[in-house]
């Protein structure tokens, strides 16, 4: 099948443009993806960073608070058990986030006066100084400390004689953690003095955590137990991260283990979305802050970008295609009438109509085509028009004429056959005569 030179030209601009085009936009849109994702996942570190940061100055904070009441107690000498206890007071009334203050004294360690305190405010059947200022009712009230003898709130820093941070536990059905430092003077223990915390106010401010539309927060104790999560409340100091049954967030939890932070790639076993999750713990007591964001939010913006360079892909190539098919028209056109002349003047040459000439009005990069035709017939036209003379001058007798001009190829080999011609002729003529006169 034959195909036009404008088809070809408009074919070939257009598939140049197309692939241009497509290696362009694909080039700048895997580029734009791995650097939008490198922005979101920045992001996102950086949120998840913030509030593991944040519960972090918050547990230094609170371990700041029992270490305080601690050196007091260790320095205190006055065994006023009224005064201590308006102090354990007035230190949960000046931090409402607090759930309770208290002290733990060993047996007589405080004042030597256990058997005057036995089932008295504040003290049990043993009379040891153990209030606990708490808010579990909602107003503050005085209470003796429960459980003292097997929790880990005052068996490890009395072991170990070190601060300590509990992991969350239930006390009187609230969930809460304890920040606990030694009592101890002269080298010897005394006892403890420490705060708590519940982890209702963690779960509100967790539960708040958004990351693009809808990714949500989790935080973990150090063995993984869940503190907060958005969605099964119930899961809440019941479960750990370790209950979802996926090995990326069981690899996550491991990680926290040993205090290093990371992001990975899974299915959400909460909403069932290809989601990213990141972790960082929190360093105080290794707790783990989880910030899940479904990847299609975090890619959102790439992938509006790509649609939109898509976008401008079609139009571009629709222009450019345009635009070839504007150029190819002029170039064709230009072509058209060369082909037009030169057909007419070949018609009008087979005709023996040799005076026809080629518009020469077209642009300058065709200009010498049409101007070399004219100047071929116009080479024609002189040594016919010649010929043409000389041949009506010997047929009027005029034996002397002969070809006037340079001739070059060709054209002078007719120029000396006409001479030649005419000169035999002239010669012959003069003969005859000769004859003619000598009879």
């Amino acid at each position: 099948m034959q195909v036009s030179l404008r088809s070809k030209l408009v074919l070939s601009a257009v598939t140049g443009v197309l692939l241009v085009m497509i290696l362009a936009t694909t080039v700048t849109i895997t580029t734009q993806i791995s650097v939008q994702e490198e922005l979101a996942n920045q992001q996102s570190i950086e949120i998840t960073k913030g509030y593991a940061n944040q519960f972090d100055g918050d547990m230094r904070s609170n371990m700041a608070i029992a270490r305080a009441i601690s050196s007091s107690m260790s320095e205190y000498n006055s065994s006023d058990r009224d005064e201590v206890n308006r102090m354990m007071h007035r230190i949960l009334e000046d931090n409402p986030h607090l759930l309770g203050t208290y002290v733990a004294y060993e047996p007589n360690a405080f004042d030597g006066r256990d058997s005057e305190f036995i089932n008295a405010e504040g003290h049990d059947a043993s009379g040891r100084f153990i209030p606990y200022w708490n808010k579990i009712e909602g107003e503050i009230e005085l209470e003796p400390l429960q459980g003292y003898e097997t929790l880990e709130y005052y068996v490890y820093p009395k072991v170990f004689n070190k601060n300590f941070i509990t992991d969350p536990y239930y006390y009187e059905d609230v969930f809460i953690v304890s920040y606990v430092a030694p009592i101890i003077k002269d080298d010897e223990f005394l006892g403890v003095a420490g705060v708590d915390v519940s982890l209702k106010y963690v779960d509100d401010i967790v539960s708040q955590i958004k990351a693009f539309d809808t990714g949500y927060a989790i935080m973990t104790g150090s063995s993984g137990t869940i503190l907060s999560q958005p969605y099964n409340k119930d899961w809440i100091g019941h479960k750990t991260i370790y209950d979802y049954d996926n090995e990326e967030l069981a690899k996550a939890a491991n990680d926290i283990q040993h205090k290093i932070s990371g992001h990975i790639n899974t299915i959400d076993p909460v909403t069932g979305k290809e989601v990213v999750v990141f972790y960082e713990p929190i360093e105080s007591k290794n707790y783990g802050l989880f910030l899940v964001v479904p990847r299609s939010e975090m890619l959102a913006g790439t992938f509006a970008l790509r649609d939109k360079l898509i976008g401008i892909g079609i139009l571009s190539v629709f222009f450019m295609g345009l635009a070839a098919y504007v150029a190819s028209r002029s170039v064709t056109a230009s072509i058209d009438d060369i082909v037009n002349d030169f057909k007419d003047m070949a018609d009008s040459a087979a005709e023996g109509k040799l005076n026809i000439r080629a518009n020469t009005d077209i642009d300058e990069d065709f200009r010498k085509i049409p101007e070399g035709l004219n100047h071929i017939l116009d080479g024609v036209m002189v040594p016919v028009e010649e010929t043409i003379r000389v041949a009506e001058q010997l047929s009027k007798g005029d034996l002397k004429t002969r070809f006037e001009g340079e001739y070059a190829g060709e054209f002078r080999k007719l120029a000396d056959s006409m001479n030649a011609f005419a000169k035999v002729l002239d010669l012959i003529i003069n003969d005859s005569n000769q004859v003619l006169s000598a009879m």
